[in-house]
């Protein structure tokens, strides 16, 4: 093969970062525009929780064990410039959403477009690298997320307050239909198990034989259980902050935003870094690291996460929300590094996926509606402060979470004998 055809990781990572980012900034940028867009389409609480998590999470966790198929089986590289072209354009289209309905609609297209990014991108990232950098090298892809929060929710609440909501869709759109067409023609695809010095030996699984040999492995099923858990308590954070801030503090969209990104972004990115170059360093010791660190940090992120939720001044919730950030963003790189561990190279995909599958059923699916349905419950007895004690609940899913991470430690000792 000719030098220049070769697969190029560093470049590769770097791509697929930058699909990350616009895959969150896409996803999640909602968060900061639900008060305009719950006034412009006059809805309620529950409904902007059904528009914010369920209408993507319900076609995404759909179509994503198929995808993850797919991927385990074709071509990674122009699933993830379709799925980028696709999930782009749908981002260009809520911008033109005349009602409820249809923005409801256009999401659930959006999420299916989504489906590609994550179970594609960690198999070639997985074949690039190594087990020994593997940690630091997908943390680099989470990493994206809290770089894409921080774009999203200052950009997507300042271009909201200053020329409206819709133009902030239709800004953030466009860019990953270029990036799209750049993967396709630029990206070389790595054997699989290459990094593991077994490319060539692997045939492919169907989707079924793939699904039952990982469910049959008790640390899978303790990590999956773990990623879903501290995604309800991450997501609610993330989802709920700006209402919470604009309702008890009286902020504008703006404020909050640049706000809400100056707390939250540095803090998730130091622990996603953090997470993963201690991931790399403590497995080769112990590879049972790679779920001791995720339980700590969510046994920690408890006490922070209610602080938030309950704070009376802005500025202590702020820094409450901050510490929870850092805590709660070391949990899923060492997860999906320890998912990539164990799967073999020709179920990688199909591994990510189940596990960021769950993570958004339960993440965006349920935490966001069950937030507000919750605080739509409350919201007569508790005069407009109905938020505080749903995100509460939501948070102690931290606590659980930690719990299925020992046992998933258990379980990969047991493994081992």
């Amino acid at each position: 093969m000719p030098s220049d055809r070769l697969p190029r990781p560093g470049y590769t990572l770097f791509v697929l970062s930058l699909v990350m980012m616009l895959n969150v900034i896409d996803r999640q940028m909602l968060a900061i525009l639900i008060e305009p867009i719950k006034r412009d389409l006059d809805v309620s609480d529950a409904a902007m929780g059904l528009l914010t998590g369920t209408s993507f999470a319900l076609l995404h966790v759909v179509a994503m064990i198929p995808i993850a198929s797919l991927a385990d089986r074709h071509s990674r590289r122009s699933l993830i410039a379709w799925g980028l072209g696709v999930w782009s354009a749908l981002t260009v289209l809520t911008g033109l959403a005349r009602s409820f309905g249809e923005m409801f609609w256009i999401r659930l297209g959006l999420g299916v477009g989504e489906a590609t990014a994550v179970p594609a991108s960690h198999s070639l990232v997985s074949d690039l690298y190594p087990s020994a950098r593997r940690a630091t090298a997908l943390s680099m892809l989470v990493l994206a997320g809290p770089i894409g929060q921080m774009i999203a929710y200052a950009g997507g609440g300042w271009i909201a307050e200053l020329w409206g909501w819709r133009t902030a869709f239709w800004l953030f759109g466009l860019p990953g239909i270029a990036l799209a067409l750049t993967i396709r023609l630029s990206f070389v695809e790595p054997e699989r198990g290459a990094a593991d010095g077994t490319g060539g030996r692997w045939t492919a699984l169907p989707l079924t034989a793939a699904l039952r040999m990982l469910l049959r492995l008790a640390p899978f099923r303790h990590l999956a259980l773990a990623g879903a858990l501290a995604a309800v308590a991450n997501y609610a954070l993330l989802i709920w902050s700006a209402p919470l801030w604009m309702r008890a503090f009286d902020l504008g969209s703006g404020e909050v935003g640049t706000t809400l990104a100056l707390a939250t972004g540095p803090a998730n990115a130091a622990g996603i870094l953090l997470a993963g170059r201690l991931a790399d360093r403590q497995s080769a010791r112990d590879v049972r690291w790679l779920v001791w660190i995720p339980a700590i940090a969510c046994a920690a992120a408890l006490g922070p996460a209610i602080g938030f939720a309950t704070a009376r001044t802005h500025a202590s919730s702020v820094a409450f929300l901050a510490v929870a950030s850092f805590l709660g963003a070391m949990v899923i790189g060492p997860v999906f590094t320890a998912v990539q561990g164990i799967a073999p190279p020709n179920a990688r995909s199909m591994a990510a996926a189940t596990i960021s599958l769950l993570v958004t059923a339960f993440g965006l699916g349920i935490a966001p509606p069950l937030v507000g349905w919750a605080a739509d419950l409350g919201a007569a007895s508790r005069a407009g402060d109905s938020l505080r004690p749903a995100l509460v609940g939501a948070v102690l899913c931290f606590g659980w979470a930690a719990g299925h991470l020992v046992l998933a430690g258990r379980a990969m000792e047991a493994r081992s004998r």
